[in-house]
Order: structure tokens, then C-alpha cells, then sequence
């Protein structure tokens, strides 16, 4: 959860290239007139592309693909500006969670507490 949006993901090994595929979700439960559906659907794409390049670039460097879907949670449209600033904040979260080193339970019971 990253408020104003959902955000499910999932890596996997490139086999050949890598690539980042995506999904912009905005329901119909949420808001009602397809005019507001399309302009937050329009601001998730363009918020998405201008903060992108530095998630392909670690995408290719680690041979990984991603498959990002955006799902959108209020019933209202918010501004444009908030949208950009957690759409890159998400795509360094999910950056970071391979940047940091793994713990396994071995690990974790070789502490002492």
C-alpha cells in the first residue's frame, strides 16, 4: 500500500531481455464518471513514465523482469503533483527490496537477545 494506490508486483529471472510490464487499475466502485477514471488512469501512465527509467536501468543491470500493477484507492481525484511524488517513492521501494541483503532464519536464530 502506498496511499493514493495499490501497488502488487512481481520479479523474475529475464530470460532473454529484461522487462517492465504494467497495469493502471482505476475502479468503478471508486469513481463513478468514466471522465474521472480516465484522468487519474492518464496521471498514473504519465507519473509512471517520467519516474521509470531508473527501474528499467535496475531491471537490466540485475537481468530481472517486472509485472507492476497500480490499483487506484480513493473514491476522489487527487492532485497531480501527490501522484508523481509516491509513484517514485513506490518505484524505489521495490528497488530497494532487492538492494538489501536477505535474512534467513539461521541468521536470525544465531542472535542473541
Amino acid at each position: 500500500m502506498a496511499y493514493p494506490m495499490r501497488v502488487v508486483w512481481m520479479s523474475y529471472p529475464a530470460e532473454s531481455e529484461s522487462s517492465v510490464q504494467v497495469v493502471m487499475s482505476v475502479p468503478k466502485k471508486k469513481l463513478k464518471h468514466a471522465v474521472d477514471r480516465n484522468r487519474v488512469k492518464r496521471h498514473l501512465r504519465e507519473a509512471y513514465r517520467l519516474n521509470k527509467q531508473e527501474l528499467v536501468d535496475f531491471a537490466v543491470e540485475h537481468r530481472l523482469s517486472f509485472r507492476i500493477a497500480f490499483v487506484w484507492i480513493p473514491s476522489e481525484v487527487l492532485l497531480y503533483e501527490k501522484i508523481n511524488r509516491k509513484m517514485a517513492e513506490v518505484l524505489g521501494k521495490i528497488q530497494r527490496t532487492f538492494e538489501e541483503p536477505v535474512v534467513s532464519a539461521q541468521d536470525v536464530s544465531d542472535l542473541d537477545f
